[in-house]
């Protein structure tokens, strides 16, 4: 027979054994939960960042296009004042016109200088516009989407325990 001291320390073990059991499953519960949580915000914080980086890009888009309305604009009015004074220099060097007298030619001459200037002038303005609008466009992108502080991961802090 087996004595009964035995059995209760036997008995004791069993339980001390159960409850250590009992206490790392907890601890590794814990542990995956902290792990789920820690992800899942970290998951988050990368949709945030995700979503303002797209919404700073957006804005960078919408300036880029306000600008190059802003240029063609600007282009519009100096085209439309280049084609008055080219109509006005041929009026005035037009034969039947009293204004034009001896001044003909040199209404015709003018006429043509200004053509020809205006035309070089517009293709170098054309690029530099594009030029001067790349060059904000890409400076904007730095400072609106590159640069945007992304959000702290919770995944990332650590705390004291």
């Amino acid at each position: 027979m087996i004595p009964i001291w035995a059995i209760t320390a036997l008995g004791g073990a069993a339980i001390v054994a159960a409850g250590v059991v009992w206490h790392f499953d907890q601890v590794a519960d814990a542990r995956a939960e902290g792990w789920a949580t820690a992800t899942a915000a970290a998951l988050e914080a990368k949709v945030e960042e995700d979503r303002l980086r797209r919404q700073a890009n957006q804005g960078v888009t919408d300036r880029a296009t306000q600008q190059r309305i802003h240029l063609a604009a600007a282009a519009a009015a100096a085209r439309t004042e280049r084609d008055e004074l080219l109509a006005e220099l041929a009026r005035r060097g037009a034969p039947g016109d009293p204004a034009a007298g001896d001044g003909a030619d040199d209404a015709a001459t003018a006429a043509r200088a200004l053509g020809e200037c205006s035309g070089r002038y517009q293709d170098v303005a054309r690029a530099a516009d594009a030029l001067t609008a790349q060059v904000r466009g890409l400076q904007d992108y730095a400072r609106s989407v590159c640069m945007t502080p992304a959000p702290v991961s919770l995944a990332t802090e650590r705390t004291a325990p």
